[in-house]
């Protein structure tokens, strides 16, 4: 008894701090770092795994009933006690708790944003601990196409599979699962891709068999093309993975190779975005399909359908794949310690000089892999490129750029000359490409110029 009276004097006074520090928010009191997340909510995260610990530890489940009551739709009063539900179902089963699926329900009809994020956190949490009791109910309202707020219950499933907890424990599911995102189909533009992604490749990790699904699906183009090729990112991670890493690699032309050429720029540029984020994490599982790869990111590399128009004394230029490009530039940058001895480098040293006269971002990221290519095993290639790669930075250097040009135009451009110049400056201490005729006639111009003293000042510390 005395136990129970401890118990709940310690839950009162951690509810307590919580509603302090909401009321302090509410009255502009500010709880919140620079830059950073709410700390009321990282307060309200950190009680609830407290609580979550006491009511576990305490065998007092009991107060589960309390904890149920309190929780109104659209009420930022339940918050708490939704957080609380959330770390208590990850730690026990609940699916015997009186009216706790009618009270998740209904705060998910509801419409303030805040009350809806920690109730999907909530129906996730206990989905953890008690699946068969909450994952039928997500997988009803996923295929419920009057649900409004479906993306809520979507968030619950992500929040559900992501738990370490839920492995071994969502086989049942898998299938009903799959069954009901390829039935958000019809409602395509209200739900992220991403979202729907992420969910895709959760799955995936639980059960490996998914990844043809996913692939079935990407052939016979029955679901968001976007969202199948957007779940490749989470589902190579940087540990290997036996099973799940066999199970993908025959697959690699599928993901990350094919949609590259894709007429829907979209497709591509997830397909683009998976294959970075593969790149960075996994490089050497990349290794068996590295050729292949790096033909089509030198094809991505390449401006096409560029439209450019003139408004009086302007040039509007119309590129839709420039974010394209660039994403193909920083997969190749990736992936270029995998490249010695293995690809050609003559070739691209050849496809970065080209970059160096693109968009203003495409031309900075190609700048700052030209100074790792000087320094690489491929400083040859670049010694052989001198002459394309300085007529591509002397461009930059010596643009010249309307009197009447905008602040943010001529900042962009002086950025790009410093970037420029860097590169000169890295060439210069390369022998063989110092004495290219065209370089010195270059680095003598940029001398005679108002960047002598930027490029002597560089110069002097090489």
């Amino acid at each position: 008894q005395n136990g129970g009276v401890l118990l709940n004097t310690l839950l009162n006074d951690l509810y307590a701090l919580v509603s302090e520090g909401t009321k302090k928010e509410k009255g502009g009191d500010s709880l919140r770092s620079s830059g950073g997340p709410s700390q009321s909510g990282a307060c309200i995260d950190s009680v609830a795994k407290s609580v979550a610990k006491l009511v576990v530890g305490c065998d007092a489940l009991n107060l589960m009933d309390g904890f149920v009551a309190k929780i109104v739709k659209d009420s930022k009063s339940s918050i708490s006690f939704l957080a609380y539900i959330d770390q208590i179902g990850q730690l026990s089963d609940l699916g015997n708790v009186s009216d706790l699926q009618k009270r998740l329900i209904s705060v998910l009809e509801g419409d303030e944003p805040q009350v809806l994020q920690y109730g999907a956190k909530a129906l996730g949490g206990v989905s953890v601990g008690s699946p068969s009791s909450f994952m039928p109910l997500i997988i009803r309202e996923i295929e419920n196409t009057n649900q409004k707020n479906v993306v809520s219950y979507l968030q619950a499933l992500q929040i559900a599979l992501s738990s370490p907890s839920s492995f071994g424990k969502m086989q049942p599911f898998i299938s009903d699962l799959l069954a009901g995102l390829k039935s958000l189909s019809d409602r395509i533009d209200k739900i992220p891709s991403s979202l729907v992604g992420t969910i895709l490749g959760l799955l995936a990790k639980h059960d490996a068999s998914v990844i043809n699904w996913i692939v079935e699906q990407i052939k016979t183009d029955s679901m968001d093309q976007v969202a199948l090729y957007a779940s490749s990112r989470y589902i190579i991670q940087e540990k290997p993975q036996p099973e799940i890493d066999t199970a993908f690699l025959p697959h690699i032309p599928v993901f990350f190779i094919t949609p590259l050429s894709s007429p829907n720029n979209l497709i591509a540029k997830t397909a683009l975005e998976s294959l970075k984020v593969v790149c960075h994490t996994n490089t050497a599982f990349l290794l068996p399909s590295l050729h292949s790869l790096i033909s089509v990111l030198y094809d991505a590399t390449k401006r096409k359908n560029v439209k450019e128009y003139v408004f009086g004394a302007s040039l509007h230029i119309e590129d839709d794949e420039e974010s394209n490009r660039l994403l193909a530039y920083e997969c190749l940058d990736s992936l270029l310690p995998a490249c010695a001895g293995r690809v050609n480098m003559s070739d691209y040293v050849l496809r970065v000089s080209e970059g160096l006269q693109d968009m203003y971002h495409v031309k900075l990221k190609c700048h700052s892999l030209l100074c790792r290519l000087a320094t690489s095993h491929a400083v040859d290639a670049v010694v052989a490129h001198t002459d394309h790669i300085v007529d591509g930075l002397w461009l930059t250097i010596s643009k010249e750029l309307p009197k009447n040009e905008s602040q943010r135009e001529v900042d962009k451009q002086e950025e790009m000359v410093r970037g420029a110049l860097r590169s000169i400056t890295v060439l210069e201490g390369i022998p063989h490409a110092a004495h290219n005729p065209k370089m010195k006639k270059v680095l003598a111009d940029i001398l005679a110029s108002k960047f002598k003293n930027e490029v002597e000042f560089v110069l002097s510390f090489s």
